[in-house]
């Protein structure tokens, strides 16, 4: 992983997921916060939501590269 600087002006993590946007779908918010700082340490954007009704509008209407 490599640190260099966004659009505005603050640290970003390039990391294997850099530019990918990851739902994450639990209902258990501590499992969803570790999977969210895990994927983030990554480099990934992440969007976490707790239900399924949700996640398909993200899907729906968002970019999203991958869910979990």
């Amino acid at each position: 992983m490599t640190l260099g600087k966004g659009r505005s002006g603050c640290h970003v993590i390039a990391g294997p997921l850099s530019g990918r946007s990851i739902l994450v779908v639990e209902d258990e918010a501590l499992v969803a916060l570790d999977i969210g700082d895990a994927l983030k340490q990554r480099g990934a954007q992440v969007i976490v939501t707790s239900s399924v009704k949700e996640a398909l509008a993200h899907v729906e209407h968002g970019n999203i590269s991958a869910a979990v």
